[in-house]
């Protein structure tokens, strides 16, 4: 038994070096936002007059409405940050 989980950590380690997936290409196909950098100097200078983090203005944005300008809630909600 000790031998065959041995064997299928090997063969899964191998087969992991053969992914030819770009790490670079998961990435952004993951986290990737188009509007982002549209608001990206925005929130930042907005963040510091408001003397809060700008990554937590960033991170509400992106679980909110994903740099979705346009997105009305079903509250009636509005822009990024849904207010």
């Amino acid at each position: 038994m000790q031998n065959k989980k041995k064997i299928l950590v090997i063969v899964l380690l191998v087969l992991n070096c053969f992914d030819n997936r770009s790490t670079k290409l998961i990435e952004k196909s993951k986290y990737y936002y188009p509007n982002e950098e549209k608001f990206q100097e925005f929130i930042q200078e907005i963040a510091g007059k408001q003397e809060i983090d700008w990554m937590f203005a960033k991170a509400i944005i992106i679980k909110e409405s994903h740099y979705a300008d346009h997105l009305v809630s079903l509250s009636g909600a509005v822009g990024l940050m849904q207010l």
